[in-house]
């Protein structure tokens, strides 16, 4: 890993992405860790604020349990999760998302299964932002992941005694893909992280 952050840079953005995409949350915990790493070996990094869309959600939450309490890494103050996924994408048809957020997934896979087993890892400081797309109010999902699963980790950062909050992103371009590019979750995220 190589490159230099201009020190007239008050608010330096690093992005990660993978050259096919993936759903392999691993590929981005292990980037972040990496990037992290570089950060606190060549900078006088005070934190960082880190956004994981998609599968990089549940990279960052990964990161967030395994590396968290490293001091030789730069602390993590803000997370916001942009369509994550954290229980591989599985609908809850017997629970509304009222639900999901009160009492988590009744549906859980290995994945939630771990987060179940080690949130408490997570740093209680960590600010957490969830967003979704609503792209059919229907099927409660953004088109590939259930809101159900992108929200899914909401209890369990409430139990542990993060501020977190989670908010569906209505209007267009709200589909999955879309996402990133949607002007009201930058508007969510620009505020929450630089307020």
């Amino acid at each position: 890993m190589t490159g230099t952050i201009d020190k007239r840079n008050a608010y330096p953005t690093i992005e990660v992405g993978m050259v096919k995409g993936t759903n392999n949350s691993d590929k981005y915990e292990a980037s972040l860790m990496a990037i992290m790493s570089y950060l606190g070996k060549h900078y006088n990094v005070a934190y960082a604020n880190v956004l994981g869309y998609s599968a990089g959600g549940g990279g960052v939450y990964h990161y967030l349990i395994d590396h968290g309490y490293d001091r030789s890494l730069p602390p993590i103050k803000k997370f916001v999760s942009l369509d994550g996924q954290y229980n591989a994408c599985t609908a809850q048809p017997d629970q509304t998302l009222a639900q999901v957020l009160a009492d988590r997934p009744k549906i859980k896979t290995k994945y939630y299964d771990f987060w179940l087993k080690n949130y408490e890892r997570v740093d209680k400081n960590i600010q957490v932002v969830l967003l979704e797309g609503a792209y059919d109010t229907k099927k409660e999902t953004d088109g590939t992941v259930p809101w159900a699963d992108g929200f899914s980790i909401y209890p369990l950062l409430i139990k542990n005694g993060n501020s977190a909050t989670h908010y569906l992103i209505e209007g267009t371009n709200t589909e999955h893909t879309e996402m990133p590019s949607n002007q009201k979750a930058i508007g969510y995220v620009k505020t929450f992280f630089y307020e």
